[in-house]
């Protein structure tokens, strides 16, 4: 099981000033992540390597060979090696 020691008010504002609360629960075995940032973050630097993104784009077929992978939709194709 997970070890989750509860943390009082000023427990609580030692370990994290910007937080006001009575009360928490510690779990220095897992991490609450942004996904969102994470996403924007991959995104800025995946596009900055040339990673072109079709957001909204329907993906018509899908085909793979040995040593690369096609992606069809209605008004563009894209070709990658794996």
């Amino acid at each position: 099981g997970l070890n989750l020691p509860r943390l009082d008010a000023e427990e609580l504002r030692e370990l994290e000033p910007a937080i006001t609360g009575t009360a928490a629960l510690l779990s220095p075995e897992t991490a609450i992540v942004d996904y969102g940032a994470v996403a924007r973050q991959l995104a800025a630097s995946l596009s900055a390597q040339g990673v072109e993104f079709a957001l909204g784009t329907e993906v018509e077929r899908i085909t793979e060979t040995t040593d690369h992978v096609h992606v069809s939709a209605r008004d563009a194709s894209w070709r990658a090696r794996h």
